[in-house]
């Protein structure tokens, strides 16, 4: 059958939940009696660190090469980037998350939200000053605590933090650590190269309370990393693996597959993978390599440097991907995303899920926030140069934004709402989308209502053909392996 082109406006998914309903109802069975007990919505937060030590060759991310020494300066006192990033990041979070404490709040309450993660992405996370950072999650904890740890915690401004790190604190963080590390944790996650240069400051970033770390290797080849731009070696990927599986509980790697290299000889990525996956590690980010508008990569093809693996070749990859994973036993959870059952990231799957909220600040960081009280979603997307947001937060100061550094704000509609929850929630395999989720959206939306649209006869098609998985009577959609692979032509046939 024939599934319809469309295009949609994804580029927050580029920034890697639960739902729970705020009443649920419990039976105490010793008294005979119901409770109404409230559970809280988690919610999470993403910055985005912009800058790099240099520009991947594939890379269309918001993204600037600057001085290192300027951009890790943070000393107060001086009109260094680094010092202007900090109190940009400090004063989006206190105007916002202050005003959210006031009984005539909208949006984010400690009655009504928990917080579940914080993600720091980019850009290169790793080429910041660790004090950054720790500065962030301590402003994030004090106006939103970790349910299951309430430990008032300080931390000494004039740390060294290599030198002070505490050795028998490894795996726990450190002394911030202690607090959001433990049962029902919050999940604090940063990326990083495997440079030396950044390895080197690994300890330094698990002191400051980074919990888990995703590290761009991209390849275990030589060739594979020439022709991507990338400045580390195989033998500095693996050392830098090693390294983090000492510091941190949770470590994941990103690789890239579909480079001209695998559609010559693909045994040159499925080796790379297998040697990937014999370094035990519980979590992996598997990306298919798409060639983006203003990058190396493009001006390349564009002047017939290389080919592309065709659609079919990129498949075999992805179905070997997929098996060779499971042997090892990662299994898909997202498109591009595999792990043991338990070692799921949880700020992505919070994206995936498509109904929870998720605070966006740096410069072009995406977010969506929902009005409690109303219902009103909103998409958010802070302003892109790392100059002009500094200069935009401090502008906003008097406006009245949702956040200070947006440089827009878009109230979604229905419409908008279901495609975003279909774009994100079939991406989840073994989830999919749930009636009870459109029901965030409006409380008499069905699934089967939705897919009217779509008409009986084609939703069949999409079954027989091995597209779709309809449970009519759970009243849950899920994409099979198959229709992952033609998500931006499936969700359109399903809608429209």
């Amino acid at each position: 059958m024939k599934l319809v082109k469309k295009s949609f406006p994804i580029s927050f998914l580029r920034q890697q939940k639960r739902f729970y309903s705020l009443d649920l109802l419990l039976k105490d069975k010793s008294s005979n009696k119901t409770t109404t007990t409230l559970l809280k919505k988690p919610f999470s937060i993403y910055v985005h660190w912009p800058f790099c030590s240099s520009i991947c060759h594939y890379c269309d991310f918001n993204r600037y090469k600057r001085d290192l020494i300027e951009i890790q300066n943070i000393n107060q006192t001086e009109d260094a980037l680094g010092s202007k990033m900090l109190n940009s990041y400090e004063k989006i979070l206190d105007t916002f998350l202050q005003q959210e404490q006031q009984q005539d709040n909208n949006f984010l309450s400690k009655d009504t939200h928990t917080l579940s993660s914080i993600f720091f992405g980019g850009g290169t996370p790793s080429t910041a000053n660790p004090k950054v950072f720790e500065k962030i999650i301590l402003k994030a904890l004090h106006y939103f605590p970790n349910d299951n740890n309430h430990t008032t915690f300080t931390t000494n401004s004039n740390t060294n933090f290599t030198t002070n790190f505490n050795e028998k604190n490894r795996g726990n963080g450190g002394q911030l650590g202690r607090v959001v590390g433990g049962e029902g944790e919050i999940e604090i996650s940063m990326e990083a190269n495997p440079t030396s240069m950044e390895i080197s400051k690994l300890r330094d970033f698990k002191s400051v309370g980074i919990n888990r770390l995703s590290i761009g290797i991209q390849s275990l080849t030589e060739e594979s990393l020439n022709f991507l731009g990338r400045k580390h070696s195989s033998i500095e990927a693996l050392k830098a693996i090693e390294l983090a599986k000492q510091l941190f509980n949770k470590v994941s790697i990103d690789l890239i597959f579909g480079i001209p290299l695998h559609k010559k000889n693909p045994k040159v990525w499925l080796n790379d993978l297998e040697r990937a996956l014999g370094l035990g590690l519980d979590h992996i980010s598997l990306y298919q390599l798409t060639i983006e508008k203003n990058t190396k990569l493009h001006r390349m093809l564009n002047g017939g440097e290389f080919v592309m693996p065709d659609e079919e070749e990129m498949a075999y990859l992805y179905e070997s991907t997929i098996k060779m994973c499971e042997e090892y036993g990662l299994k898909l959870y997202e498109v591009s995303n595999f792990a043991r059952e338990g070692h799921e990231c949880k700020h992505n799957v919070l994206y995936w899920k498509g109904i929870d909220d998720f605070i966006g600040i740096g410069p072009g960081a995406h977010g969506r926030i929902t009005n409690r009280k109303t219902n009103q979603r909103y998409a958010t997307i802070q302003t892109l140069k790392p100059e002009d947001w500094i200069e935009q937060v401090n502008d906003d100061f008097n406006n009245k934004k949702i956040l200070l550094g947006n440089r827009k704000e878009e109230e979604l509609d229905e419409k908008q709402r279901v495609e975003e929850l279909f774009m994100v929630g079939l991406r989840l395999v073994n989830e999919g989308i749930s009636e009870e989720a459109l029901k965030t959206i409006n409380n008499k939306l069905t699934l089967e209502n939705v897919l009217s649209n779509a008409g009986n006869n084609v939703i069949r098609q999409l079954e027989e053909n091995n597209y779709i998985i309809y449970d009519r009577e759970k009243k849950i959609l899920k994409a099979t392996l198959k229709g992952i692979t033609v998500l931006d032509e499936l969700i359109p046939t399903l809608l429209y």
